[in-house]
């Protein structure tokens, strides 16, 4: 998505990071979108990403230089299983500074949190929501917290190309006619079509956590 922005793009860019929250450099004024990808398709990435010790999840709670796991990356059910786990947040946190608690966990999966983590409005709302978060009653209605999201537009990771074809339908305005390149998609050493949750107990229980994340995904 970002090499066609750069280069179809009539607009200046104004800055540029990688991960970083929208709301770092929120104003009324500017369009912003996201992407969405599905949740079983982000915590398969995860899995896969980390076997290639990618990532801060697999550096702190493995063995780099021994090549040596944590036993949750012996298989993708195992993984998953581990990470639905709100009592294996306490060993996770204690091991690197992840906001992704414990209490969070008992409320939105980990696809959730990352989506509003990068999506909500204001520099300091996820501070403030937090605590509300954490001491909600199992079980509470999360909705709220989307309601504060400030994205205009979401694109689906699984269809970048015809995303941004309809994003420049939208704005010719703002963009070029050339024809767009082919979107460029980082991948594991390990292919996604080589991973699957065998446990249909586990899938039900990852969708359930996910369940905000899956709606809004089949929504678009």
């Amino acid at each position: 998505m970002i090499h066609n922005l750069r280069k179809h793009c009539t607009l200046p860019v104004m800055t540029e990071h990688k991960n970083h929250p929208v709301s770092l450099y929120y104003s009324d004024r500017a369009f912003k979108f996201s992407t969405i990808r599905h949740p079983l398709g982000y915590w398969s990435s995860l899995y896969r990403y980390n076997l290639d010790w990618k990532g801060d999840l697999v550096l702190f709670t493995g063995d780099r230089e021994k090549k040596e796991y944590h036993p949750m990356y012996e298989s993708f059910d195992t993984f998953v299983e581990f990470m639905l786990d709100p009592e294996n947040m306490n060993y996770v946190c204690s091991k690197m500074a992840w906001a992704y608690t414990k209490k969070l966990s008992m409320h939105m999966g980990l696809c959730e949190y990352r989506f509003l983590y990068l999506n909500l409005m204001g520099p300091k709302v996820w501070n403030q929501i937090d605590h509300q978060i954490e001491t909600a009653p199992a079980g509470a209605d999360m909705e709220w917290v989307h309601d504060m999201t400030i994205y205009d537009h979401l694109i689906k990771q699984e269809e970048l190309e015809q995303g941004f074809e309809n994003l420049r339908g939208m704005y010719p305005q703002w963009f070029d006619d050339e024809p767009i390149l082919k979107q460029r998609i980082n991948s594991a050493q390990t292919p996604e079509h080589a991973i699957e949750l065998k446990s249909d107990v586990l899938r039900r229980e990852l969708l359930d956590k996910e369940k905000r994340m899956v709606d809004l995904w089949e929504s678009l």
